[in-house]
């Protein structure tokens, strides 16, 4: 469902009560005849210290004043903030349907104490101008985030996504496309709330400081040999051209209103589209447990084939292995990796598990709940049932 969120309010959506919060001082920019230049201004308000160390969560706000071309000027108000940290506290819960209601009464309230006063009833229509969808998928099987990250990167990710930059950090722990318009990552949930504690720098996601107390009850269920690992998956939209877009490649209107994107059936459209145009429907990836084995299958496959080109192929599924396929194409040449691609297609395909239970968990998008976790769910005061 939908995680982080911007949101871009006209000034007819919000008025400023308290125009101190802001840095610098907003008055000036509702003042007739002030900040005048001719030039784009900003002023902005972030959570405080003090919000972070008592673990209350709130919005970044920025005003941007942009001259008009006639005459005047325009305040607008961009709020960032991810939903189910607003109304949860945290992220591991997802928001379904139902909580729409409630996202605008809490966004209502915490922009109030923040000193904006917005419209509730016009906030359905606000526009949207950056979107993340979120899934975490739960590992009880005693596999781990590792595991499926690296199943990920021995995928052959088709060029024509015009990925210009693949990040697999951490010793492993994520794995992330991105382009100046979207992003794709995939990461291990546990590990990044341990990130995090450390330095929110080095983390993916922004103000897990809201969230850090359910990681010691996530260490001390898997010390009590629980299973239990979470899988994370994010698709980040970073402007509403995009938005618009994957939105018309599903079959749905071009519509980047709150109201209309804050849909559970558009979240899972959205993100099973592009895995699957990554993955190929999640299916199969360039893999071998054993080059013994595959060296065998190929001479079986193409008996007529030298030896030499046979091991070419280990060599080339043995570096695949090691570093991903979007990396090995990086370094061959086009033509290399063409042909090496077609003699490998002379492989018998094993159905990869770990790739299809990604695509089982997206096909039936069932919201994960702290409750269905009592364990987590101890000091957690956030939480209402």
């Amino acid at each position: 469902m939908i995680d982080t969120i911007r949101l871009e309010l006209p000034q007819s959506m919000y008025t400023i009560i308290d125009h101190t919060k802001f840095t610098p001082s907003t008055y000036p920019m509702f003042t007739c005849g002030a900040w005048n230049s001719g030039t784009v201004t900003f002023s902005k308000q972030n959570p405080t210290n003090i919000d972070k160390k008592a673990g209350i969560y709130k919005p970044r706000l920025t005003i941007t004043r942009r001259p008009l071309k006639n005459l005047g000027y325009q305040n607008t108000l961009y709020v960032e903030l991810s939903l189910p940290k607003l109304v949860f506290g945290n992220n591991f819960d997802e928001l379904s349907d139902e909580d729409f209601n409630t996202v605008l009464d809490c966004l209502y309230e915490v922009l109030k104490t923040m000193g904006v006063l917005v419209y509730k009833n016009q906030l359905p229509q606000a526009q949207v101008s950056a979107i993340h969808y979120g899934k975490n998928i739960i590992l009880d099987d005693y596999t781990t985030p590792y595991t499926y990250i690296k199943e990920l990167k021995n995928i052959d990710i088709s060029k024509t996504l015009d990925v210009n930059q693949t990040d697999y950090r951490n010793g492993g722990l994520s794995y992330k496309l991105h382009t100046n318009l979207f992003e794709f990552a995939f990461y291990d949930k546990i590990k990044e709330l341990e990130i995090s504690k450390f330095s929110e720098k080095r983390s993916l996601e922004k103000d897990n400081y809201c969230q850090l107390s359910l990681l010691d009850y996530m260490q001390e269920q898997k010390q009590n040999s629980s299973p239990f690992e979470v899988l994370r998956l994010e698709l980040r939209l970073n402007n509403r051209k995009k938005i618009k877009q994957y939105l018309k490649r599903i079959g749905l209107q071009e519509n980047s209103t709150l109201e209309y994107l804050f849909d559970q059936q558009i979240a899972k459209k959205i993100l099973l589209s592009f895995y699957d145009s990554i993955t190929n429907k999640g299916e199969y990836s360039y893999k071998t447990n054993s080059l013994l084995h595959t060296f065998e299958s190929l001479k079986k496959a193409s008996p007529k084939s030298r030896d030499q080109q046979h091991l070419e192929l280990c060599s080339a599924l043995s570096i695949i292995n090691d570093v991903g396929v979007r990396e090995f194409r990086n370094l061959i040449e086009d033509r290399t990796w063409y042909r090496i691609k077609k003699q490998l297609e002379m492989l018998k395909k094993q159905p990869n598990n770990y790739l299809i239970k990604i695509q089982n968990n997206l096909n039936e998008f069932i919201q994960a709940k702290l409750v269905d976790y009592p364990q987590l769910m101890i000091n957690n005061d956030k939480y209402e049932t």
